[in-house]
């Protein structure tokens, strides 16, 4: 191992009283998305304490923040933080652990810029959860256009260094008719016979949709006494797919089959979205090889460095469509699903925080190496070129 990156494990090691406090002052402070005040000041104050200049409520988010050290001219490394929790369940996706981690790589990795000239930057990244899709409106706002990269990493049941998320999207439909008593019914125009006509039709639709397509559906308003026709009834289509594409290409049938019911019952409909579609992510097999060598350096456990099976989604995916990005994942030792209480148990504790330690050693030794080698940048950026066509 090099001078430079002992250099920023050793600070890593140093930090472990810190690590553990935030670490464990967010997960017993869980706030749910737009609404982690608490959890983005700890985070930030961190930063802060080890030298960052940190710009909060960038992008028009409140709980958003950006934080930065610069030497010189050259590549800038972002990492990124998540810290919002789920209702109910708290922590059960395990975000105290991944901005701690996001940002304890940040400082062990700019330990070592006087040597190596570029930037570290950290993006604190409210409400991945309920697909408010924080980074999307970072990158949108402009807080991530001058990275050359974004790293993070994730804790699930199993390591995996490049593993598929899904596009996702909700749909709403509103179906609008014209309410009348129902003894007399002719009046009226019945928007839960429309709402009713598309749950079969889409139901029907199911074996043609694109391959790998994952569609369910619930009506969320179904009128209000049985004595009037409804006027306004609505329902509700979860999208799962393997590319965007693949969810864009759903949802245009979906739609098609919202105006036909719309048609045939003599309704209205409009069309809607329940927060924002996340893309499905690109990592960067560039970065991903790197971060592989770093981890068998580590002696840190693989279960496997790719595989082709989308899990889950994230508003990561939005991201790496821009710049080059991994979303690894690793395990915390324990066969629990996310979003569980099994899960939540399984991000506190010595144990969760001893491993997501090494994790920010292999992330931060990842940066030193792309910080040393502008070039391995260079390739995963004409990677990204050569799959967007641009």
């Amino acid at each position: 191992m090099d001078e430079l990156k002992r250099r920023a494990l050793e600070r890593i090691d140093a930090l472990e009283p810190e690590f553990s406090e935030v670490c464990q002052w967010i997960f017993d402070h869980p706030e749910v998305g737009f609404e982690e005040y608490g959890s983005s000041q700890k985070l930030q104050t961190y930063l802060v304490d080890h030298g960052f200049h940190v710009e909060a409520g960038v992008a028009g988010m409140p709980t958003a923040f950006r934080a930065e050290l610069c030497c010189g001219k050259g590549p800038k490394i972002g990492f990124i933080c998540e810290y919002d929790a789920l209702p109910e369940v708290g922590h059960a996706c395990g975000h105290n652990i991944i901005g701690t981690s996001s940002a304890t790589a940040a400082i062990a990795a700019a330990v070592v810029l006087e040597q190596l000239n570029g930037s570290i930057v950290v993006l604190g990244s409210p409400c991945e959860e309920g697909r408010g899709a924080g980074k999307q409106v970072l990158w949108e706002k402009g807080c991530m256009s001058d990275l050359d990269c974004a790293l993070m990493f994730h804790p699930g049941p199993r390591t995996i260094l490049s593993e598929p998320t899904f596009a996702v999207s909700i749909r709403t439909y509103t179906f609008h008719g014209k309410a009348a008593r129902a003894w007399n019914a002719g009046e009226g125009r019945n928007a839960l016979d429309a709402v009713v006509l598309m749950m079969n039709a889409a139901s029907a639709l199911r074996n043609r949709l694109p391959q790998g397509v994952k569609m369910n559906g619930i009506i969320t308003k179904g009128g209000n006494v049985p004595e009037m026709i409804p006027d306004l009834c609505q329902s509700q289509f979860s999208l799962r797919a393997p590319t965007r594409g693949n969810l864009e290409e759903a949802a245009s049938q979906l739609e098609a089959c919202a105006q036909a019911t719309a048609q045939a019952t003599g309704c209205t409909v409009e069309i809607g979205e329940l927060g924002r579609t996340y893309d499905d992510i690109w990592p960067s097999r560039v970065i991903v090889d790197i971060l592989e060598k770093n981890m068998k350096e580590l002696e840190f456990p693989i279960d496997t460095v790719y595989t082709n099976t989308p899990f889950a989604a994230t508003d990561m995916g939005n991201v790496s469509q821009h710049i080059p990005a991994i979303h690894s994942i690793y395990s915390l030792g324990r066969d629990a699903g996310q979003h569980t209480p099994e899960f939540a148990a399984a991000c506190t504790g010595e144990n969760a925080f001893r491993l997501t330690r090494e994790i920010s050693k292999a992330l931060s030794m990842t940066a030193i190496d792309l910080l040393s080698h502008p070039e391995i940048l260079e390739q995963a950026k004409e990677e990204l070129r050569h799959r967007t066509g641009y």
